[in-house]
């Protein structure tokens, strides 16, 4: 008898799959009917991912993942306007007093301001310029993770030239102090060290920075050109805008951190490209169909 009603059991199991009918999902994952009111998931290969009985903890992991990603894009967007809001609020607050003729002069007296300004820019700025690597990391990685990886440590490295910058300007406070202890009799020296901490911050804060930032804004815009995470027009445009700011920095235009120069007029594009980006990416996230794609790849695989 016990082989009898195996016998049974396995011959229904069988007409049962016979009449089975394979759907494709929109994110490319099939799905298999037993009967009218069951959709079982199937990988590539039709292997069920999901007991039936269950209440398909599959799709109920597909959107825990799709609410992870809009948090994800929010918190990029957020991160790349923060950055814009450092860089101008710190140079305003620290700037005129670190731009000043006679800079060793006015810097100690001021040493909380320049403080504070260098305190806004690590926090939002050089932070989050590692934060956007970091949270993109997953993301890019679904679509090609040797680029993300990259584009991950390209903003380390940029995020550490900015913290570079900053310390050689909070090392002027003490050549200030110094300076003004001293009087005239060793101002040579101290304005010779001071120099030093300028061009110290000049070449790791501006020149290594800008060569950084452009390599990562290439590497960004055109994964998400070739993913369409976002639309096209703004991967365009952001590569557009890469262009125009290389051209910026070739005929050494100065940033518009340091007064009126027409050639300033090249650094517009590029700030509208990310602000434009992160309201994107706050407003409407990244592309969902994608973004499924992705994830349905990553988990089969």
């Amino acid at each position: 008898m016990h082989y009898i009603r195996y016998f049974i059991r396995r011959l229904t199991f069988s007409i049962r799959n016979s009449n089975q009918k394979q759907v494709r999902g929109k994110s490319g994952v099939f799905f298999g009917k037993f009967n009218q009111n069951k959709r079982i998931p199937l990988d590539k290969n039709y292997h069920q991912l999901t007991n039936p009985d269950t209440k398909m903890p599959y799709i109920k992991k597909r959107r825990k993942k799709r609410n992870s990603n809009r948090k994800t894009a929010i918190i990029v967007g957020v991160l790349f306007l923060a950055g814009y809001v450092g860089i101008f609020v710190g140079d305003a607050i620290s700037g005129p007093f670190l731009k000043a003729p006679d800079y060793l002069s006015v810097i100690f007296p001021n040493k909380t301001r320049v403080i504070i300004g260098m305190l806004v820019e690590v926090l939002l700025n050089d932070v989050p310029v590692v934060g956007i690597g970091v949270m993109l990391f997953p993301i890019l990685r679904k679509h090609n993770e040797g680029i993300a990886l990259w584009y991950a440590g390209i903003r380390i490295v940029e995020s550490v030239t900015l913290i570079v910058g900053t310390i050689s300007a909070l090392s002027l406070i003490t050549v200030s102090q110094d300076y003004i202890a001293a009087g005239a009799a060793d101002a040579l020296y101290y304005q010779a060290s001071g120099a030093l901490a300028l061009a110290v911050r000049h070449w790791a804060a501006d020149v290594m920075l800008a060569v950084f930032f452009i390599i990562g804004a290439l590497i960004l815009y055109s994964i998400l050109f070739k993913s369409k995470l976002v639309p096209r027009f703004i991967s365009i445009w952001g590569l557009i805008s890469t262009a125009s700011l290389i051209a910026a920095n070739v005929i050494h235009v100065p940033d518009l951190t340091k007064g009126f120069h027409p050639g300033q007029i090249l650094y517009f594009p590029i700030m509208l490209s990310e602000v434009l980006l992160a309201i994107w990416l706050i407003v409407k996230g990244f592309n969902p169909s994608v973004i499924a794609s992705g994830s349905a790849k990553t988990d089969i695989n």
